[in-house]
């Protein structure tokens, strides 16, 4: 849908997880950071990508790049 110009994405870094995991209650410990990129530029970025549809797109706009959409998940 992106290649096509249908949404639009906000990107939100997160991290590290564990303020997240412990406050979802999803790990009952804090999570060890992630390990130091091989090319040394440090902890690889982790974002969140929240993507919606564009002011002037419809969802009927989405329906003949479904199929296309499905096969590239």
């Amino acid at each position: 849908m992106a290649r096509h110009g249908l949404v639009e994405f906000e990107v939100v870094p997160v991290g590290p997880f564990t303020p997240l995991s412990l406050l979802f209650g999803t790990q009952p410990c804090p999570i060890a950071p992630a390990a130091p990129s091989q090319r040394g530029r440090g902890a690889p970025t982790r974002v969140l990508a929240l993507d919606r549809l564009r002011e002037n797109v419809s969802v009927a706009d989405l329906t003949p790049h479904l199929t296309e959409e499905a096969a590239e998940a």
